[in-house]
């Protein structure tokens, strides 16, 4: 079922048309809502006020007798309360699939912190909201004349996961060409990967560039073959939804695609929204889509590359042996290991590892690499694993093989544990604890038998 609600307002109009289309290319109900707005518990259902709203009922019928011109099967309902609460409401006890509104009014005295009706929807239904602003956007797509051109906001978020499950089913009813686009703070990108940044503040190294444009496409990788993609990496300052807004103008999108993590007020005041600054400043229709869109039953995912992460101890070459065995025939293992860099004051440079000179600090990670491959288990060559081996200095080893598992891709980090526990723990720190704290990506801990 889709749910659409109307003012009657030419945004309205336009909404309720993209609705009735959509409705009738997925083949459901199209339930068409007007809100008696203000009226709250007042109204009730054969009251003697109620011939009072036959003028409405016979506009809604109208508007619904316009809409089943495009195919829908349209119900038309009147319900007292905020329209926000009542469209939220009805979706959620209807279990429907899309909320469609226009860009209506605002909410008394507190727009301020809430916004327009269609943004307070859009930020707390728990299906998708589709805003649609005055104007033919997505005609010529749903009429089948052209692809639909569409940008979506991405990151790595279960919110912009499940944006990627809804374009999937959006790709059934017509062509459509995605522009994904993440905007990044440089600096913290930079640091994510283990990178230099260049000289130019908002520049990007090439190689950061190529990793995130490799983990946006793992990410789409449902949509590959559905629709064409395309992939852009925007350095910004400020606010992402106005690099996001100057995007979209440029590239003369139909559509915006974002994820809402669906905050509450205070959290959108203090640490911002990117859906709703691109809901007040697009000209253009904007998706919305929850964290909560069902996640279908799809194929497991695939363990190709592996990270391990060994210290030279008995727990770390036992991390390596399972990194081997927990991943199949034809995938790669990286071998990790990192140089402590116990010094990092410049006038006794010499004593740190990274600062020999260059022969004798390439003959050392040599020796290093070549000691990570007697590692190698015999069985791996027999099961087509390739093996690659990474030796990194770094004064915070857990940063460092975080950073090697971001550079390198990897599905997982298998690490080893020392098992302690309590007051050692504390004093003595974890490196595994670390790397689990900071990575984003699944660690397999692999602990001693005695543990």
């Amino acid at each position: 079922m889709i749910i659409c609600g109307t003012d009657f307002s030419p945004s309205a109009a336009a909404a309720a048309t993209a609705a009735a289309q959509l409705a009738a290319r997925a083949k459901t109900e199209l339930r068409l809502v007007h809100v008696l707005a203000g009226l709250g518990d007042v109204y009730q259902p054969g009251a003697e006020h109620e011939v009072l709203l036959e003028p409405l009922k016979d506009q809604l019928a109208r508007e619904a007798e316009r809409l089943q011109a495009f195919g829908a099967h349209v119900v038309t309902e009147l319900r007292p309360g905020a329209p926000d609460d009542v469209l939220t409401a009805l979706a959620e006890q209807t279990k429907a699939t899309l909320i469609v509104v226009g860009s209506l009014g605002k909410r008394g005295a507190t727009r301020w912190l809430v916004g327009s009706t269609s943004e307070r929807t859009a930020l707390t239904a728990k299906c998708p909201v589709l805003v649609v602003r005055e104007g033919d956007h997505l005609g010529p797509w749903l009429r089948g004349e052209r692809p639909l051109k569409l940008m979506l906001g991405a990151d790595f978020s279960a919110a912009t996961e499940a944006a990627v499950r809804f374009l999937d089913k959006l790709c059934a009813f017509g062509a459509c060409d995605v522009l994904a686009t993440q905007v990044v703070w440089p600096p913290e990108l930079h640091g994510r990967y283990g990178l230099r940044m260049p000289l130019e503040m908002d520049g990007l190294a090439e190689e950061a560039q190529a990793h995130v444009r490799r983990d946006l496409e793992q990410r789409l990788r449902p949509l590959a073959g559905k629709a064409q993609v395309t992939y852009e990496v925007r350095p910004g300052f400020g606010r992402p939804a106005d690099h996001l807004l100057e995007l979209a103008q440029r590239s003369g999108v139909d559509l915006i695609v974002v994820g809402t993590h669906q905050r509450g007020r205070l959290d959108r005041l203090r640490h911002g929204s990117v859906s709703q600054g691109v809901l007040h400043g697009a000209g253009i229709p904007v998706l919305c889509v929850p964290p909560h869109v069902e996640r279908a039953f799809e194929p497991l995912p695939q363990v190709a590359r592996v990270l391990a992460s060994t210290d030279f101890s008995e727990h770390g070459d036992r991390a390596t042996r399972m990194a081997y065995a927990s991943i199949p025939a034809g995938g790669v293992v990286r071998l990790v290991h990192v140089v402590e860099r116990a010094v990092t004051n410049p006038v006794y440079a010499q004593y740190g590892i990274g600062s020999a000179p260059k022969g004798d600090e390439e003959l050392a990670r040599s020796r290093l690499g070549e000691h990570l491959r007697t590692l190698v288990p015999p069985e791996a060559e027999e099961r087509g694993i390739r093996t690659e081996v990474e030796v990194v200095e770094s004064k915070d080893p857990a940063a460092a093989i975080a950073q090697a598992a971001e550079r390198f891709g990897a599905d997982v980090i298998c690490m080893g544990s020392h098992g302690r526990t309590g007051l050692g723990k504390a004093l003595l720190g974890s490196v595994t604890q670390g790397v689990i704290a900071r990575s984003r990506r699944p660690v397999l801990v692999v602990k001693p038998p005695e543990a």
